[in-house]
């Protein structure tokens, strides 16, 4: 296993054991999170957010599914879990203003997070997932589903 698979591994057991200071530990001073339209820099704030995130889920866990690797890169398809059970709050360049109340909701939904681990250190994570599946499964917006005409079917 390759230096950097190990680490983003770690990272996802830190997460799992909603640990601030383990996955503080594992990033760079100048850590880079792009979450869709939102970011946070710097390694110290990232840890932080995970922080909110634990008190809004305090259930929160990733199941990891399938991981690739290359070099200094590591892909992991992921689960996310987590009950909304908490005041939830963001920080990143997007953020949300004011805490979300907690709905008692879970969400259950696929995603993927790209890690960038050279020299022992995670720079940058992109993180992947539907927005609006999270957000419909927490009860704070109507999801409705895609038309197909009839007789069609859902390929990938």
């Amino acid at each position: 296993m390759s230096q950097a698979r190990e680490i983003a591994g770690r990272w996802v057991d830190a997460i799992n054991a909603h640990d601030p200071a383990a996955i503080r530990a594992l990033l760079d001073d100048e850590f880079i999170w792009e979450l869709g339209g939102s970011s946070t820099s710097g390694a110290e704030i990232s840890a932080e957010a995970w922080r909110m995130w634990f008190v809004g889920f305090p259930d929160f866990s990733f199941e990891t599914l399938r991981v690739v690797s290359e070099g200094d890169i590591v892909v992991s398809q992921v689960r996310m879990r987590g009950t909304h059970n908490g005041e939830f709050k963001f920080r990143g360049t997007k953020s949300l203003e004011t805490a979300l109340p907690p709905t008692g909701r879970a969400f259950d939904l696929p995603g993927c997070a790209v890690h960038k681990v050279p020299e022992g250190r995670i720079t940058r994570r992109g993180a992947y997932w539907d927005r609006c599946t999270i957000t419909a499964q927490r009860g704070l917006c109507a999801r409705t589903p895609p038309h197909r005409p009839p007789g069609t079917r859902r390929t990938m």
